[in-house]
């Protein structure tokens, strides 16, 4: 019993760190009007609670992107993707040394607090870097 009370408990650990998918009636209208006046033409919409925020991904002119409001529908942070091969080049060098002869399986444009940086995934796991490759951060993704 205490091995699959406590499988359970991982599980959910697992999931909520992850993030709550959510479905449209449970999101605020602060929230929907808020994307809604960022992104007018967008329809369909995939909400996630990411901790005390919520996140939006969906397709932007065919562009997958996501954007990270708080619960007052302040705008945290915005990922777009983009191709591997369109990372700045400093990045592309620094993922070639970091991971020989492996590729990017995504990549991403990140704006967080008014800067810009880049991710680029390698086994579930996102490495941020800055447009001239400078390293900040390992995230699993």
């Amino acid at each position: 019993m205490k091995k699959i009370f406590s499988m359970g408990f991982i599980l959910m650990a697992v999931i909520s760190a992850h993030g709550q998918k959510m479905s449209e009636t449970q999101i605020s209208p602060d929230l929907k009007a808020k994307v809604k006046t960022l992104y007018p033409e967008v329809t369909h919409i995939i909400w996630t609670k990411e901790k005390s925020n919520y996140e939006a991904e969906f397709k932007n002119k065919g562009v997958l992107t996501s954007i990270l409001l708080d619960s007052k529908a302040k705008l945290m942070e915005k990922e777009i993707g983009i191709p591997p091969s369109t990372l700045p080049a400093p990045i592309i060098a620094a993922l070639k040394i970091k991971f020989p002869g492996k590729k990017a399986s995504e990549a991403a444009i990140i704006y967080k607090k008014g800067v810009k940086s880049y991710e680029a995934e390698f086994d579930g796991m996102d490495y941020m870097y800055t447009s001239d490759g400078k390293f900040l951060e390992a995230v699993k993704d």
